[in-house]
Formats: C-alpha cells, structure tokens, sequence
C-alpha cells in the first residue's frame, strides 16, 4: 500500500529517483511510527529498531520496488536526554546496516567488551561512522602508510583522513592492518 499510495506533494512518487544505483531497487526505506513515550504498553516491549531485506521482491529498472527497510518507533528520536525529537543514533546505526554494515559488538553474553570498546556507531551507537565503516564503504581512502614517516592529519569529522598502517595491505578493507 505504502508503494503504491506514497506521494510527494500530493503527486505520484517517481521511485527511480531512489534508486541511485540503477540496481531496479529503491535503496533504502525507513519506517518510523508513533507509539506513544514508553518501551511498554500492556506489559509487550515495542518493536525495537531494525533493519531487514525483503528477498523475494524482483528488480524493476522501470518502476524501482522496495527491498531494503528499517523501522524505529519514534521513542527513539527522544533517548538523548533533552533532545527534543532529534537523536539520529538509532537512525545512523540502522542505516548503516542499510548499506551493508554488521553490528561491531558481540552477541555472545559471556562477553562484556567488544573489539571496539564500544567507541564505533556500529558497535554501541556512538558519534558517527569510524573510518573502517566508512572506508569498507567506499566512502574514503585512507593513506597508506607502509614506512617511518612524518604525517599531519585534519580532523577525520571534517575531512574524512585516515590512515591505514600495514607492511602488506592489498587494498581491500577487509585485510588485516591498523586504521586510525
């Protein structure tokens, strides 16, 4: 229904305008709803926010459809103390896994830290995209840093610098090096 009622200006969506990668997909769809200004209602827990794919839906170049979607209730617009509808964590870590990301931190419960000591978006929802996140996105392209040598970053939050410290990376962000 949402698809095929959804209008902009009260005029039909072109949902081609949403697919940025010309894949027949739309990229991304959130979902956010009004439930009220608690975690539980009648003694049920709300949703909680997630992301999810809807494998079944077949590639249209002509009329984009849906299959990526996230969801959040909009109590968690307001978790940031005093933020008056405005904490895009939930929404930042949600689309990160949109566009591919796995959550950072363990599921396993015996284990109380994470690899990221819980410092990452995608790890304990924290700031914004590290430099790994965004590099395994293509988004920067860290400097390679291969010998001894004297180097001045800008503020990654602003320039996006980063480097990546290894003897042997062959390019891809999934092999083993030490990104700052």
């Amino acid at each position: 229904e949402v698809y095929n009622n959804a209008t902009i200006n009260s005029k039909p969506i072109d949902y081609k305008n949403f697919d940025s990668n010309k894949d027949g997909y739309v990229d991304g769809v959130w979902f956010i709803f009004n439930a009220g200004t608690t975690y539980e209602v009648f003694n049920l827990r709300y949703y909680w926010a997630y992301t999810s794919w809807m494998m079944n839906t077949k590639a249209n170049i002509n009329k984009p459809t849906f299959s990526t979607f996230a969801n959040c209730s909009q109590i968690f617009l307001y978790e940031a103390e005093e933020s008056n509808g405005q904490d895009a964590h939930t929404i930042i870590h949600e689309t990160g896994h949109m566009m591919g990301l796995d959550d950072y931190y363990t599921y396993d419960k015996n284990v109380h830290f994470s690899s990221s000591g819980g410092k990452m978006m995608m790890d304990n929802n924290i700031g914004d995209h590290d430099a790994f996140s965004k590099f395994a996105l293509g988004w920067i392209t860290p400097k390679l840093v291969t010998k001894e040598e004297e180097i001045s970053l800008k503020s990654f939050g602003k320039s996006g610098d980063a480097l990546i410290i290894s003897s042997d990376f062959v390019g891809n962000a999934f092999d083993e090096y030490l990104i700052i």
